[in-house]
């Protein structure tokens, strides 16, 4: 199960992009999609194009059907409103919000940080951030890319340590190239290299991951995390994070998980209790 992820574009882009439909015995499951952008910082832009940068609009979303989730700039005019209006999951990313602006997004009923560490501020004593407001409000959940290149293990060690195994969510950020070999790609209306598998922006920045979820579970188990610890970050967490029926093998729960060997390695899927 995943949630298809949009990126700083049009309207018109964007809501052709989340109406398609993906359905097909063997399919993956796409309860929605993810708007990340085009209502960020263009500080902190990232990859994102920032010619389609707009402050957060209740009309903008309107038009785009589909959208589970959105990630958005909360210290931008207008955010705090939105988010309470807005009837998606609402994620903080892509920011300059201090931990004021950010704790008062989560008071508004955002639930959760985008990629942690990347394109946000970091953790100051002094200004602990919106990771320090997302520690203090113990509803919120910490996505995290653990590929091994966008985050250095200790930070994503100490990550889980601050929010706890409940908390932390693995996320891949896995653009088009994942799977495929190195070259020039467009992303968003932009070109990005990948080199050496690692996706980046014609001057340098991190574009996306290149790594399957699989990878990054199997990532910080290498980092010294947990299998099981690592398996529910990416699996439960997520699901109770956007209130879905999955992640968990026990009666009730729909019967999708997968089945690894002694060394973790993959060895079946099984999505609705077919195996594929």
């Amino acid at each position: 199960t995943w949630f298809p992820t949009t990126m700083s574009m049009s309207a018109e882009d964007i809501a052709k992009a989340t109406s398609e439909k993906y359905e097909g015995d063997f399919m993956a499951n796409v309860p929605g999609f993810h708007m990340e952008g085009p209502f960020i910082n263009k500080k902190y832009k990232g990859a994102m194009n920032e010619k389609y940068i707009v402050p957060p609009s209740i009309d903008f979303f309107n038009k785009c059907k589909n959208i589970s989730r959105i990630t958005l700039a909360p210290e931008l005019e207008g955010s705090l409103d939105f988010i309470k209006s807005c009837p998606a999951q609402v994620s903080i990313g892509h920011t300059d919000a201090d931990y004021n602006t950010a704790s008062a997004a989560f008071r508004s009923g955002a639930t959760s940080l985008t990629h942690t560490y990347n394109v946000m501020p970091g953790i100051h004593h002094r200004a602990p951030g919106p990771i320090g407001a997302g520690a203090d409000n113990k509803g919120v959940f910490a996505e995290l890319i653990s590929d091994g290149v966008h985050i250095h293990e200790s930070a994503v060690r100490m990550l889980i340590r601050i929010y706890g195994t409940e908390r932390v969510i693995l996320i891949s950020d896995a653009m088009r190239a994942t799977g495929l070999g190195d070259g020039e790609y467009e992303f968003g209306g932009q070109t990005m290299i990948v080199k050496d598998g690692i996706a980046l922006t014609p001057d340098g920045h991190l574009a996306g991951s290149t790594a399957t979820l699989f990878d990054c579970v199997k990532k910080a188990i290498s980092f010294g995390i947990k299998e099981e610890d690592a398996v529910k970050m990416a699996s439960e967490n997520p699901a109770r994070l956007m209130g879905l029926n999955k992640g968990k093998i026990e009666v009730g729960y729909d019967a999708d998980f997968i089945i690894v060997d002694e060394n973790f390695n993959l060895v079946k899927a099984i999505v609705g209790g077919k195996i594929i």
